[in-house]
């Protein structure tokens, strides 16, 4: 089993069945999420996420968002076990200095969302990432379900602000998958990392964030293409 699939917050690892239906691998569910159990209590990192990863072989890492971060957590801690990256849209907010504009934009949407309720606080994430209406278009059991794993989320962003990993030393293929109408923020590491990483094959897509969930159709096949490559 050479693939590890990481699935962004508020989702879970069936995102990534259609892809690996043609490219079998490890369907990962983080803490909160999916079939995992909860998180534990306390001070949250990528470092406590990824420990429940097993990496025993060198594994290509597909990855959406923070599942996408998580893995290139991954490929600096663990450079030996992984031999490829297939992100679309890392969260790396910590690679951004404090004062870039979308980097403020993903800390105060952490912020914000700590202040409201559950509910609340899952409208503001989804129609951040997605488009203002975007929760209230949903049918009320998944609206839910998404404000029951509002406070994994708020976990997710304590993670990623905390992180400080450095990926310049990352040196494996990376195909890096960036949205045109995605929010500042992630656009922002995305052409970030492709600075720092000059093997990056960075590829824009016309989606936005949720592009591997919401327009599989223009994201898969390009993954697709990488996997047969290094899958």
């Amino acid at each position: 089993m050479g693939l590890v699939y990481l699935h962004s917050s508020m989702s879970d690892s069936r995102q990534w069945r259609p892809l690996a239906q043609d490219f079998p691998g490890l369907l990962h569910d983080f803490y909160g999420y999916g079939e995992a159990p909860m998180a534990p209590a306390g001070p949250f990192s990528l470092a406590l996420e990824a420990a429940r990863i097993a990496l025993n072989e060198p594994m290509t890492l597909v990855g959406h968002s923070y599942g996408a971060a998580t893995a290139l957590h991954l490929a600096v801690t663990q450079p030996d076990k992984v031999k490829a990256l297939c992100l679309y849209e890392p969260v790396a907010f910590w690679l951004l200095p404090k004062e870039n504009a979308g980097r403020q934009a993903a800390e105060d949407l952490g912020a914000r969302m700590a202040r409201l309720d559950a509910s609340q606080g899952a409208q503001a994430f989804v129609d951040y990432w997605s488009g203002e209406g975007s929760f209230a278009a949903m049918p009320a059991r998944l609206q839910q379900r998404l404000a029951a794993q509002a406070p994994k989320v708020l976990k997710d962003f304590e993670a990623l602000i905390g992180e400080s990993t450095d990926p310049a030393a990352i040196t494996v293929p990376l195909l890096l998958m960036v949205g045109s109408q995605s929010p500042a923020s992630s656009r922002a590491v995305a052409f970030e990392l492709a600075r720092r990483l000059p093997q990056a094959q960075l590829v824009e897509v016309d989606a936005g964030h949720m592009g591997p969930i919401q327009h599989p159709e223009l994201v898969l096949p390009l993954m697709a293409d990488f996997l047969k490559r290094y899958g």
